[in-house]
């Protein structure tokens, strides 16, 4: 038999912990030993994969691509020892969890409703840390691999060997800032048609490649954005942009309804015109591998995330425009 090299629990913490922080000293205080433990630790990897993992810069490190290969499969590691030892203690409480939660999703799903959960979720579990990242194209792949545990997925479809809880119902709707001509005339009770919206020019939502074209002409990738621009002014995949932008325009956004909503909650007074005829609804959803369904401290965090989402509108009750 094959004598496979000895791999403890602490040298793979502190390669998952260097990794994210890309800095030595900030790892030994995180994983609770010295510097020159830690770098012990790392020469030790060093010699175990045959490669330098990490070479130092003036303000820090920088992974291989070994050592880029090797996060996955680490994170899996990790993820393995606590699963075990939670399974020993065979009891969850978040006072003593001191995870990093790690959540993909676009800045409007942290905006609309990941935001909400997170006062409770800290209260309740203060050594815990969230750290929200992009929602890449294969969003998937990280979930499976460990280096995501949740996403926030804009569309709801059927992924397998994964498992996915509805957020609320969404539709893209026409909005504009309240000092917008299309704003005075539906404050004066005036109706407002898609001949007057078509008098102006659009902001846009643009989307990763994942998306596809599910939203038709309301959001489309960045790769099929045309070279010259027409109806459409201004593309952004920011949707915390949307205020700052039509603020120095005369825009009108096409927009998600419910962005629009938390918008105004936070007083920057958008005013929704309407929906056009063909705008279909969605469903957002949270998306978590199965593999993870029984881990009580993503259990506690998922439902802690639902259970604070505030009353959302309903998308049947926006008009309809013709």
């Amino acid at each position: 038999m094959t004598q496979l090299p000895n791999l403890d629990f602490e040298a793979v913490r502190i390669f998952t912990s260097l990794i994210e922080t890309l800095n030595l000293s900030n790892t030994a205080e995180t994983c609770g030993v010295s510097i020159s433990s830690a770098s012990r630790t790392i020469a030790k990897l060093r010699a175990v994969f045959k490669d330098e993992l990490f070479h130092r810069y003036p303000h820090g490190m920088r992974p291989t691509q070994r050592a880029k290969e090797l996060e996955a499969p680490m994170r899996r590691l990790l993820r393995g020892y606590e699963e075990m030892l939670r399974s020993a203690s065979d009891v969850f409480s978040p006072a003593r969890e001191s995870r990093m939660f790690r959540i993909g999703a676009v800045d409007q799903g942290v905006f609309c409703y990941l935001s909400h959960g997170l006062t409770n979720i800290l209260r309740d579990a203060p050594n815990c840390g969230v750290n929200f990242l992009p929602l890449n194209a294969d969003f998937t792949e990280e979930l499976k691999s460990g280096e995501l545990d949740l996403a926030l997925y804009p569309y709801s479809e059927r992924l397998e060997d994964f498992c996915t809880q509805v957020v609320c119902r969404d539709i893209f709707v026409f909005a504009v800032l309240a000092d917008h001509p299309l704003a005075h005339r539906v404050a004066a009770g005036e109706s407002v048609t898609m001949r007057d919206i078509g008098a102006y020019r659009k902001l846009g939502v643009s989307v990763t490649p994942r998306h596809h074209l599910r939203m038709d002409h309301f959001s489309v990738p960045q790769s099929h954005i045309q070279l010259r621009a027409a109806d459409t002014a201004v593309w952004t995949p920011y949707f915390s942009l949307f205020p700052t932008l039509l603020g120095c325009t005369d825009l009108v956004a096409v927009m998600p309804l419910q962005l629009a909503h938390r918008f105004n909650q936070i007083g920057c007074e958008l005013v929704v015109l309407g929906r056009p005829s063909d705008a279909k609804t969605f469903e957002p959803v949270l998306v978590w591998h199965e593999r993870t369904q029984g881990d009580p401290a993503l259990q506690w965090l998922r439902s802690h995330f639902l259970a604070a989402i505030p009353p959302l509108p309903n998308p049947e009750d926006v008009p309809v425009l013709h």
